[in-house]
């Protein structure tokens, strides 16, 4: 290969450049379109013609964003041009002309769609190219009024899927010039970009274009029909034409937002595709598009443990709170507990196991990793260990107090993950210890129960792998096994709680519980819900229950879960109480205690 790569394509020449470990092709147009039209294939040129693809892809313009300081600068530098329609392409710089074609991975980057860029140096996907042996594709689109702003009259709806959709066709057409493979196509995206994944999923027209799927933190509940927020945003921004000025669309485009607010879930990302237009099927019909194809498409879909926690330093009722800390702890746990599990957990879960009903390949996975208490495993956390550009994330407030060491061995590890789904190699994938659990067809992180063989004595600890063991501790509450009520089966809720390197589990006292475990106290930990409700893959931990005597007290256990639930679990040690008073005898208790292991 020459210092100056010539690329011959069935859309033209196209002149590359070398860097490093890796050769680039940048900026290339993958169509053309004109302010509310839907893009074109651009012209294919004439022989001899060569395109210089050396520049990076301009940007959509957007306005800037509220989250720098956890994100970094949202264009990096990049120009701004609504005729932003390029892609990139990074291949290994050692691969020889007559070698086998690589798999392909097509990244859509994230965003609320109305911020980001294929070209982010964040994204820059060098190391990821290197170390997996693949060849990566960055796309971007239009964004905000100029790409999901559209009344399906005289502003077409949907024009930034219609984008992304053009640019995975020319990748069709023109990736195995470049020595990846037509075949094996990975679309992956995050956030916004997770969302469009899933859209392009649905769509008629994209079949064949990729082979798998990697959805990382899509915000699920947003998803569905939104005509009468997109025409309420049509009609705030109605001065928009052709020919208003581009320094003036953000103007524009503040106030179709405010026009969003009060409109539920869906407010939460007021810019989005619309179900129905062009190119996508009505809402009822994009799930069962889906599980059609659920056989041919091999799914990765996870989140991150604490996504919301992003977001929560720009709540104002909560910064008002920082002044009583523990108050502030609280509530910053609980918003996020509810507001992660709505948009993101619960609906990743459920999508995951239908996917799978249908037929489907599908691993679910949980980034856990973390740097600091303030943002935790928050939204995007993951996204530059994904690439390889995680020492970018020393300079930002996510990875504060992290050591280059542990990032660049978290990079390694998450990258040999995506690589590896990428070149189809699903068996040997596993979850990563303290930083990611994934979840196979058989759910749980190691798709096995685990085994646990503990001493009989009450007090004693028994020991759980660590991936077990932080998956108990984020449940809110977990079930001992199922029973029957009414004569159904249920799982009953008990409480857990993290008292410093163990776990403590226990029941109320005096429950039906202690009757049943005293002939037999085997009992499976399952995480679930305050009602009792667990999920199908929900992780089984096989254990042997301990019961404290009327006499025994457990001062460390009790403090430990009023850290954690309040005065809800003041209210039953209360009641328990008064029990004691009115019998005269205090009642046993299931009670466990669980420390982790390597």
């Amino acid at each position: 290969m020459s210092e100056a790569p010539l690329f011959s394509t069935p859309s033209g020449l196209i002149r590359g450049r070398r860097d490093g470990s890796v050769v680039r092709a940048t900026g290339i147009p993958y169509a053309r379109a004109e302010r509310f039209e839907k893009p074109q294939p651009v012209a294919d040129r004439p022989e001899g013609d060569v395109l210089d693809a050396v520049d990076p892809a301009p940007a959509s313009p957007q306005a800037p964003t509220e989250l720098i300081d956890a994100l970094g600068d949202q264009t990096g530098g990049l120009p701004i041009d609504e005729h932003c329609q390029h892609l990139s392409i990074t291949l290994p710089s050692d691969r020889a002309d007559d070698a086998e074609l690589l798999p392909v991975m097509v990244w859509v980057h994230g965003g609320g769609y109305t911020s980001g860029a294929g070209d982010l140096p964040v994204y820059d996907p060098a190391v990821l190219v290197t170390e997996q042996n693949v060849v990566v594709v960055t796309v971007t689109y239009r964004l905000g009024v100029l790409g999901y702003l559209g009344d399906g009259a005289d502003r077409p709806a949907n024009l930034g899927l219609l984008d992304q959709l053009a640019a995975f066709e020319w990748v069709q057409r023109n990736i195995s010039a470049f020595g990846g493979d037509p075949g094996r196509v990975t679309a992956f995206g995050q956030s916004a970009g997770a969302d469009a994944v899933l859209h392009l999923m649905a769509i008629d027209r994209a079949r064949g274009l990729f082979s798998r799927a990697i959805v990382q933190s899509a915000p699920l509940a947003t998803m569905g029909a939104r005509t009468k927020l997109a025409a309420t945003m049509s009609t705030a921004s109605a001065r928009l034409t052709r020919d208003t000025p581009e320094g003036d669309l953000m103007t524009v485009q503040a106030k179709a937002l405010g026009a969003a607010r009060g409109f539920g879930r869906f407010s939460l990302m007021p810019f989005a595709p619309q179900p129905g237009f062009d190119p996508l099927p009505p809402e009822d019909e994009i799930a069962d598009r889906w599980f059609e194809r659920a056989a041919g498409i091999p799914l990765l879909i996870g989140v991150t443990a604490e996504e919301t926690r992003l977001f929560l330093p720009r709540v104002p009722a909560l910064e008002r709170l920082r002044a009583v800390p523990r108050l502030h702890a609280l509530a910053s746990t609980a918003l996020d507990t509810a507001m992660n599990a709505f948009v993101y957990g619960r609906p990743a879960r459920r999508l995951a196991r239908a996917y799978r009903r249908a037929g489907g390949t599908v691993l679910r996975y949980v980034f856990r990793w973390r740097a600091n208490e303030m943002y935790r495993a928050s939204h995007a956390i993951e996204v530059p260990f994904v690439f390889g550009t995680e020492t970018i994330g020393t300079h930002l407030a996510p990875y504060a107090g992290a050591r280059p060491d542990d990032l660049a061995e978290v990079g390694r590890r998450i990258r040999a993950l995506w690589g590896g789904f990428a070149h189809g190699r699903l068996g040997e994938m596993a979850s990563v210890p303290g930083v990611l659990d994934l979840y196979g067809q058989r759910g749980g992180p190691s798709a096995q129960p685990v085994m646990a063989d503990p001493p009989a004595r009450y007090g004693d600890s028994m020991t759980v792998p660590d991936t077990q063991w932080r998956e108990i501790a984020a449940s809110p509450f977990v079930s001992l096994g199922t029973y029957r009520r009414n004569g159904a089966r249920v799982a009953v809720p008990v409480w857990i709680a993290r008292d410093g390197d163990e776990l403590v589990v226990t029941s109320e006292r005096a429950t039906g519980k202690v009757k049943r475990l005293r002939n037999d106290p085997r009992v499976t930990l399952q995480p679930c819900s305050r009602m009792g409700k667990v999920e199908p893959d929900a992780i089984r931990v096989e254990a042997q229950a301990r019961i404290a005597g009327p006499a025994t007290d457990d001062t460390r256990a009790d403090a430990a879960l009023k850290r954690k639930y309040g005065l809800q679990y003041r209210a039953i040690l209360g009641f328990e109480a008064l029990v004691r008073r009115v019998q005269r005898k205090p009642g046993d208790r299931v009670i466990l205690r669980i420390s982790r292991g390597a």
